[in-house]
């Protein structure tokens, strides 16, 4: 199973026909489209043969011991008025796919085990069917001719969806591994860097039983070049992010507006001298305390994933894959950066002493709880300032 279906969900993540490619390869994708469409037309047929047996649960709730033979006799008919047509149907399809795979061999490589899986299955819920629908041919004569059955002789058709759903939810499920993939990348193009995709919400009519999708989901996770985004299976949802070649170039500008910020005090410092260094020192305390408080903010961080991972939480994290996480929370993380520079510029304008070391890792530690607090006095002391600074100019604002 595993090389051909990693080359499968390989193939989703870019699944249009590349520019410059050859007639044979067009080809092939031609046919690999061709047959991803039939493949989500069986899976549609036979979610229609799952719904409809639900008829016969219906019939299974007839209390009335007479009636209940004729009713489970009128749906087990409805049920074969659809089956009939759709099993033609489904056939059919199958055939075609074969078809193509003997005018293609790329399709054939890529598609085999999974059509074979499909196939197999499909087969199985008929052999029950049509098991089911001969075992019931006496009994249902007798209804028909309202003859007295005893208790419990006409409820062989009960049996159906529980000797035939389960091949049917497995055809379903194979099917959806071709073709869900693709729909995910379609999703994903159309969402903002970092926004989830509810894999559940999004896909729940194209498989409906959460298991299935809860293990679709963690085989796309363990490929993770078949998505172009960040899987997490214990949410649910599909984070858009980069192409992976582009993660790492894209997770790098937190650290540079994080660098940038090191220039930007040492021009804040030259204009002020709200501490007490002497000159030929400041640049050294202003990297260094810098530095200080970057690195008490990335403490934060780290701690909360560790915490996170030892809660036995395995969600997308930072510790599960740094890269991605810079990637998926690179404009969360750029706006982090800037918040520490802001609590830190107010910190160094509202402050009559050097700040310690220690107090420098703590404001980046909590620099989201301080902020608050630091900005209402860094406003009151710069507030004070310009006023001050416009009455000796004479020009004070109006106060009215």
């Amino acid at each position: 199973m595993g090389r051909n279906l990693d080359k499968l969900t390989t193939l989703a993540a870019a699944p249009g026909v590349e520019g410059g490619t050859s007639k044979s390869d067009n080809k092939d994708e031609v046919a690999r489209l061709g047959c991803t469409a039939r493949i989500r037309e069986i899976r549609e047929e036979v979610q229609n043969l799952i719904t409809i047996l639900k008829l016969l649960d219906d019939a299974a709730k007839v209390e009335d011991e007479r009636a209940r033979p004729r009713e489970i006799g009128k749906k087990f008919t409805r049920v074969s008025e659809t089956f009939e047509p759709n099993a033609t149907s489904v056939d059919g399809l199958l055939s075609q796919i074969g078809q193509v795979f003997a005018t293609s061999p790329a399709t054939r490589d890529l598609l085999s085990d999974t059509v074979v899986r499909i196939g197999n299955n499909w087969d199985q819920a008929v052999y029950e069917w049509k098991a089911i629908k001969q075992e019931y041919e006496p009994t249902r004569s007798k209804v028909l001719r309202g003859e007295p059955l005893v208790a419990g002789e006409g409820d062989g058709p009960l049996k159906a969806g529980a000797r035939m759903r389960p091949y049917l939810n497995e055809v379903v499920y194979w099917s959806s591994f071709v073709t869900i993939p693709y729909r995910i990348n379609e999703h994903l193009d159309t969402l903002y860097q970092g926004q989830p995709l509810d894999f559940h919400a999004m896909f729940a009519d194209e498989l409906p039983d959460k298991d299935q999708r809860t293990k679709l989901l963690g085989f796309l996770k363990a490929h993770p070049a078949s998505v172009t985004g960040v899987i997490d299976v214990e949410r649910g949802v599909i984070l858009k992010a980069s192409p992976r070649g582009k993660r790492t170039l894209s997770g790098l500008l937190p650290v540079v507006a994080a660098a940038a910020g090191a220039p930007t005090l040492y021009l804040y410092a030259l204009a002020t001298r709200s501490v007490e260094v002497k000159n030929d020192a400041l640049a050294a305390y202003l990297v260094s305390t810098y530095i200080l408080v970057v690195a008490g903010a990335i403490l934060h961080v780290v701690l909360d994933a560790l915490k996170q991972w030892r809660g036995g939480d395995r969600g997308f994290s930072a510790m599960g894959d740094w890269f991605a996480w810079l990637d998926v929370k690179r404009g969360p993380n750029v706006i982090s950066v800037f918040t520490v520079l802001a609590v830190f510029v107010a910190s160094l304008a509202i402050s009559t002493v050097a700040i310690e070391p220690l107090a420098a890792l703590a404001i980046g530690y909590g620099s989201d709880s301080v902020f608050d607090v630091v900005i209402k006095r860094f406003d009151s002391a710069i507030s004070k300032t310009v006023e001050s600074t416009m009455k000796v100019m004479g020009q004070a604002p109006s106060t009215g």
